[in-house]
């Protein structure tokens, strides 16, 4: 590249910064007095939302002030779009993103690539450089917060692994629940784990997505030894396909296993923040005539 170009570009970079802070502090001064949903309202569909999600990249306090003010009010579309920007900030600044996971931003939602169909290479840098980030941070009212990120990218990353190990076994939900109907369950967990491919089971267990995987997962958790495991990835999988979930456990006692995050074997703050997602998730549901039972069911066990 043309070191005239970095130069020039580099100057821009550094000459904006002052520009891009002032606008921060002119926004976040804005949502003090007109309210986050009137900003967020007049930003969203312009092109200034596009410098905001800009200024949240940065990891900046002020923009990320801003950001979570956003996400307080965003809509389905804008938490995209925020929640993308605010995995950037953790990645270059943990230390200072950290503060504002948990709420408004969830660590299930920002702890995890967020690219549209990314190469290989780019999940790996993108991995490597957030996990720095987070192992930089050192502040120790952050741990917890940082603890919960952490075990997130593993789940994520976990699920991203598997898809290739299964396909390179040619595995399939389908394929193994036809086993178990002729072998058994423990025959054919006995068969996945000797083969090295039982926690890449788990972990698409855990996406959740396709729902064959979930009925799957109903068969395994027939056999007590099995459950804890299955039941902490379906707990993982009611974050982000409720319906499939609710709808595919067999009786109210199974449900109420899956949603007693406080009896996995996992740390008390990644429990924790299991069990708070999984009622802001829940608790609009309570209204659906066909789901209102097993849905109190679970926010039932939810409770500490």
């Amino acid at each position: 590249m043309n070191p005239l170009r970095v130069l020039f570009s580099t100057s821009l970079i550094l000459f904006n910064l002052p520009a891009l802070a002032n606008r921060a502090e002119e926004i976040r001064a804005k949502i003090t007095v007109d309210g986050a949903n009137v900003v967020y309202q007049n930003a969203v569909h312009s092109s200034e939302f596009k410098k905001i999600l800009s200024g949240i990249q940065s990891g900046d306090r002020v923009w990320l002030d801003v950001a979570a003010a956003l996400r307080s009010v965003s809509d389905t579309h804008g938490s995209e779009q925020l929640d993308t920007a605010f995995s950037d900030a953790l990645s270059k600044s943990a230390g200072t993103a950290l503060v504002y996971l948990q709420k408004p931003f969830r660590a299930r939602d920002v702890c995890k690539p967020r690219m549209v169909e990314p190469e290989s290479g780019e999940l790996n840098q993108f991995f490597t450089r957030i996990e720095h980030a987070l192992n930089a941070a050192q502040d120790g009212t952050l741990q917890d917060k940082k603890s919960v990120c952490l075990y997130y990218l593993g789940v994520s990353k976990r699920m991203i692994d598997a898809i290739d190990v299964l396909a390179r076994h040619n595995e399939n939900p389908e394929k193994i629940a036809e086993e178990i109907k002729t072998t058994g369950v423990m025959r054919v967990n006995s068969r996945l784990i000797s083969e090295g491919v039982w926690d890449s089971v788990i972990s698409r267990i855990a996406a959740g997505n396709p729902e064959t995987w979930i009925g799957l997962a109903m068969s395994f958790r027939s056999e007590p030894t099995l459950r804890p495991q299955i039941d902490l990835a379906l707990a993982t999988a009611l974050m982000t396909n409720p319906f499939f979930v609710l709808t595919s456990a067999p009786n109210e006692a199974a449900l109420s296993d899956i949603c007693t995050v406080k009896n996995f074997k996992i740390a008390t703050s990644v429990q924790r923040d299991i069990g708070e997602t999984l009622d802001d998730v829940l608790a609009p549901m309570q209204t659906q005539t066909a789901l209102a039972t097993k849905v109190r069911v679970c926010l039932s066990a939810l409770k500490w």
